[in-house]
């Protein structure tokens, strides 16, 4: 399996991944992720926190899953209620 450091241009061509990132929050801190990718996916690896893309607002925790389905539309992490990862995977793959 290829492995590649994540960063704008760093993935081979052929790979529908093109960038990722993982990022740590404290409680009580907020992010909002730049539109990168084509498609993006965001996953809570550990933690609670609120998350607000396409229109709505969510409170996540570990393991959730989520695909923002918006073109110009970004992940807003706010109210981190304790230690929280998220996982966020950019890039083209298909449907």
């Amino acid at each position: 399996m290829p492995v590649f450091k994540s960063g704008r241009g760093l993935a081979p061509q052929w790979c529908e991944l093109e960038y990722f990132d993982i990022i740590k929050l404290s409680a009580g801190e907020s992010y909002t992720f730049p539109r990168v990718g084509k498609k993006e996916k965001l996953i809570v690896g550990q933690g609670k926190c609120k998350i607000e893309f396409s229109g709505r607002a969510v409170i996540a925790e570990k393991n959730a899953n989520l695909d923002l389905v918006v073109p110009e539309d970004t992940f807003k992490i706010s109210d981190v209620v304790e230690d929280t990862i998220l996982m966020r995977m950019c890039g083209r793959w298909c449907d």
